[in-house]
């Protein structure tokens, strides 16, 4: 495959390639030491003014394209992010209040920054979700840019929060004891009415009022599973 990287041409041999996963717009693959996702040539979701924008931001936990690959015809067809390698889900769920809290605010300083470059986070789910001593968000092929800038802030802040926050009340608090059962939509609706409540306008402060001081991640999400 020829692919061109700021006007330099790159031949990649399948050979150089190891298969990570795939998704609904492309493949993802190791290939000198990073992610490298190679769309579909249907794919549309994601189109080079918005990567190179994604590209300009700097992020450690929300991973955006480091750098793109276009074909013989000037058309996005790969970007590659950080390779993340360990996700440990046990170590996870037991890292204690602070620590958990600490995770939550530095995921939403990195949306801070992406509202204020105009970004909308989508598909934020389990399979885009990894932990390796740090929360990881990968994939950032369903983003979309806004180009209106003026008075769009509030919005885009209020739509990522809620798209944070919904992430960490479906994937990380329920799926962990009611994965694929029918009661889950009660329990989601229920974490969100007492979000609304509270008065919170993020995740990290509903934890903050909500979370025993001396309980881990693990023992948090079976509390609230139970409409503790």
């Amino acid at each position: 495959m020829k692919l061109y990287k700021c006007g330099k041409e790159i031949v990649i041999h399948p050979t150089m390639l190891k298969f990570l996963g795939k998704g609904f717009n492309g493949k993802v693959y190791i290939y000198n030491n990073e992610a490298l996702k190679i769309l579909h040539k249907c794919c549309n979701d994601l189109s080079l003014e918005n990567c190179k924008k994604l590209s300009d931001i700097e992020t450690k936990r929300i991973l955006l394209p480091k750098s793109y690959l276009l074909d013989c015809n000037g058309l996005l067809r790969a970007y590659t992010t950080e390779l993340i390698n360990d996700n440990n889900n046990i170590q996870l769920y037991q890292l204690s209040k602070t620590e958990f809290i600490n995770e939550l605010c530095e995921i939403e300083k990195e949306l801070k920054l992406l509202s204020e470059n105009c970004v909308y986070i989508n598909d934020w789910y389990t399979k885009n979700f990894m932990y390796d001593g740090m929360f990881r968000f990968v994939d950032p092929g369903a983003y979309s840019v806004s180009k209106i800038k003026k008075n769009n802030y509030s919005n885009m802040s209020n739509h990522n929060n809620i798209k944070f926050r919904n992430f960490i009340f479906h994937d990380i608090i329920l799926l962990k004891f009611y994965k694929g059962n029918l009661f889950d939509s009660q329990m989601f609706n229920y974490l969100k009415y007492q979000y609304n409540e509270l008065g919170c306008n993020t995740i990290s402060q509903y934890v903050e009022a909500t979370m025993d001081n001396n309980d881990n991640l693990f023992q948090y999400t079976k509390k609230k599973a139970n409409f503790d």
